[in-house]
């Protein structure tokens, strides 16, 4: 396991596609595009680790607006929004209950972690 950078006061549960999985805790990455933090997660049944950002992409039903709907989050900040989905970045100590809200709003099809963006070098 890569060196951590901060370690949550619990670590926090969360479903995805039928998998319960763990935030365990983060890390600090600076690369070509500045500061990223990394949630690191775990597969509770094979152990496997994932690595990804500390925000979500959210899909909502038709004719939800993304920017009232987010704007109403707690502990939510706008990163991202288009007509096909809004990005929030959120704390890692509160990203595990701000996922499980996301998934049980009737207003919400779909959430995501949002993968690592990984800087492009030229070859």
């Amino acid at each position: 396991m890569p060196e951590l950078t901060r370690a949550l006061e619990q670590v926090q549960s969360v479903q995805m596609a039928g998998r319960d999985w763990s935030v365990l805790r983060t890390k600090d990455v600076v690369n070509d595009l500045g500061k990223q933090v990394v949630l690191v997660l775990r597969d509770e049944i094979s152990g496997q680790l994932e690595y990804r950002q500390s925000a979500l992409r959210v899909v909502l039903r038709d004719g939800v607006d993304y920017e009232t709907f987010i704007s109403a989050l707690p502990n939510a900040k706008r990163l991202f929004v288009n007509p096909l989905y809004g990005e929030i970045g959120v704390d890692a100590a509160s990203i595990g209950a701000q996922y499980a809200a996301l998934i049980s709003d009737p207003r919400v099809l779909r959430v995501n972690f949002i993968p690592l963006a990984t800087p492009v070098r030229a070859s």
